[in-house]
């Protein structure tokens, strides 16, 4: 794969308007990745997702589970 496939810009989101923006703890950083990353993976999903498993322990970003699975 290009080693460009795995750049991406991250942009930090401050969580609560209300609290302290000086406080590292209060951002949560979100990646942008290329469209053309995007895609090349929405196709391997596609191909061979059937085939890629996940620990038991993980909850985020997972089809029908969620915080609620977690807990």
């Amino acid at each position: 794969m290009p080693d460009a496939f795995g750049m991406g810009v991250i942009i930090p989101i401050i969580k609560q308007d209300t609290g302290n923006s000086s406080c590292i703890s209060n951002y949560r950083a979100i990646t942008l990745s290329s469209a053309i990353s995007k895609l090349f993976e929405m196709c391997l999903i596609k191909m061979y997702g059937e085939y890629l498993k996940s620990s038991d322990y993980q909850f985020g970003f997972k089809k029908n589970i969620g915080c609620s699975n977690a807990i």
